[in-house]
């Protein structure tokens, strides 16, 4: 008898962790005043849920605003909190109910940024200058204010992955990093091979950040090789490079060339 109820146990564990790898909640979006997301349901209770409650309540500490609580068709799969407080962290629940009675629960902890500065320009020229089959390198431009004092309090640019599914057409947020001013350069790991990743950048200050910067880069599959790489860049050049090994031979001819993308270019 005690090794079937053992045997039980051990199984509803399973079951019990099983639904919670599988049951989570995901970013899609994160501003200063709202919180974009979705969540991912155990495949065994999809069929029998009736309706989802959603709640986005503040954490102690935080501003003090009632918890905002919607209830919402069983089918849905994402949401969008609107109107939020900025620099402040929600939890956000999702509860999934088969008539009256609730058969699961999950919840996370997402905060929102800080300020939006009108004034704060997006960065510029971001760009891939290396990648492999788990990570990205790029680069950016800080943005110039034409205010020197406001010029002087941007010290940091925050930079976020969005990983893009191209079933769902949703892109789900990955890495999120802030970055210290002067450096404008991070390499993002840990990503998925072969998968295109929608890269933002905003400039900051010590109470808020500024416009989006925005570009789409691809990881490389497994085995696969970044052949030609930026090297150096000035106002009328570019310096690329590639291995040596990916000519059949040292005196090989190759063909270098430039495409301007302009609708204007000829």
């Amino acid at each position: 008898l005690s090794i079937a109820l053992l045997f039980a146990v051990i199984t509803l564990c399973q079951e019990y962790y099983s639904e919670e790898e599988e049951t989570h909640i995901e970013e899609i979006d994160v501003s200063n005043d709202y919180i974009h997301f979705t969540w991912i349901v155990d495949k065994s209770l999809n069929k029998s849920l009736t309706s989802l409650r959603i709640v986005a309540a503040t954490m102690k500490g935080s501003s003090s605003t009632s918890p905002v609580a919607v209830v919402i068709a069983p089918n849905v799969t994402a949401y969008k909190f609107e109107g939020l407080v900025g620099n402040t962290t929600y939890r956000i629940s999702v509860e999934g109910f088969a008539n009256k009675r609730s058969v699961f629960y999950t919840s996370t902890l997402i905060s929102t940024s800080l300020a939006a500065l009108d004034w704060l320009p997006a960065p510029t020229d971001i760009s891939l200058t290396d990648k492999t089959s788990d990570s990205l390198e790029i680069t950016w431009t800080t943005p110039i204010v034409a205010s020197a004092s406001n010029q002087a309090m941007v010290n940091q640019h925050l930079v976020s992955a969005f990983e893009f599914n191209s079933v769902t057409k949703i892109s789900t947020q990955r890495r999120r990093f802030p970055v210290r001013f002067p450096n404008t350069r991070i390499r993002l790991e840990g990503l998925q091979p072969r998968t295109v990743y929608n890269i933002t950048i905003q400039a900051g200050t010590d109470f808020g950040f500024g416009s989006l910067g925005w570009a789409a880069f691809a990881t490389l599959g497994d085995g696969e090789q970044f052949i030609l790489r930026l090297k150096s860049r000035t106002p009328n050049s570019l310096t690329v490079k590639w291995p040596l090994s990916w000519l059949s031979a040292p005196n090989v001819p190759y063909t270098v060339c430039l495409l301007l993308n302009e609708p204007s270019a000829t």
